[in-house]
């Protein structure tokens, strides 16, 4: 258990009859450098850059803590746009892998009486 990173995730669904629970495994890899960032944001529909300060994200969980407005997270484009891939509904957590050398930007797609609040937990590579 030294210089690695253990994800774990799983899905249950109970809908009426519709009944699925996916089996909980941990993955593990190796991690070269330790290190790792919390790192909260204000987020508003204004679209903006993450800081990840000095690590390189690798393993990350985006969390919403925000219990009425969604937040969207993506990669920047040549244009210096979000094209938003994930979408951590409130109060929602998503765990993901990111490409290293990419800028991410971060906005709420509504407005609301206060702006988003996300926390990205991400672990160095």
């Amino acid at each position: 258990m030294a210089d690695e990173i253990t994800v774990t995730a799983q899905i249950a669904v109970v809908n009426g009859t519709h009944l699925y629970t996916g089996v909980s495994r941990g993955l593990k890899y190796d991690q070269a450098t330790a290190g790792m960032a919390t790192i909260p944001i204000d987020v508003g529909t204004a679209e903006e850059d993450v800081d990840f300060g000095d690590i390189t994200p690798g393993w990350c969980k985006i969390i919403n803590l925000d219990d009425s407005i969604p937040v969207q997270f993506g990669k920047k484009d040549g244009s210096g746009n979000m094209q938003a891939t994930i979408q951590a509904p409130p109060t929602s957590e998503q765990i993901v892998f990111l490409v290293s050398g990419t800028t991410y930007r971060v906005a709420a797609p509504t407005a609301g009486t206060l702006t988003a609040r996300l926390v990205i937990e991400a672990q160095d590579l």
